[in-house]
């Protein structure tokens, strides 16, 4: 099962769709209608990582510094670090560039599938609260991002 990370703005935002090829940061149309009983702005994203998914905007594990594991299994390790870290600072970037446009943007991460589910918690977060090597947020997180 994957993490499912949606934004929903005041103001529209330009799609990004995720490649395969690229496995590129995206943003990309509502896929389930389910989600709107998340939000209160309009306009509603589904947000995917490099895996095509939200699970790139997490580390679930860590290996780094693991001497037992082959070093082929190391470099893996640490390149999915580097992406990871690498889209999260996308994922600022939109929110700064949505922000400067509208008062504030809404987040909420779930399972795939869960969308109906009511949050467990509701945070306020800046843009630059998220940075890091991995999202500081869990499984039915709701977020109001705020300048």
């Amino acid at each position: 099962m994957c993490y499912a990370v949606h934004i929903a703005t005041e103001v529209p935002c330009k799609t990004r769709p995720w490649s395969k090829e690229n496995r590129n940061f995206s943003i990309d149309d509502l896929h389930d209608e389910g989600i709107k009983k998340q939000f209160s702005k309009p306009y509603i994203y589904y947000l995917s990582s490099y895996e095509g998914c939200g699970c790139g905007f997490f580390q679930e594990y860590e290996c780094i510094g693991d001497e037992e594991l082959p070093e082929d299994l190391l470099k893996i390790d640490r390149e999915e670090r580097r992406r990871t870290k690498e889209d999260i600072g996308k994922l600022v970037e939109l929110l700064n560039e949505i922000l400067e446009r509208g008062n504030e943007v809404e987040l909420f991460v779930c399972w795939e599938g869960d969308y109906k589910v009511p949050p467990k918690r509701r945070l306020e977060l800046t843009p630059a609260d998220l940075l890091g090597s991995g999202l500081p947020l869990e499984e039915l997180d709701w977020v109001l991002i705020r300048k």
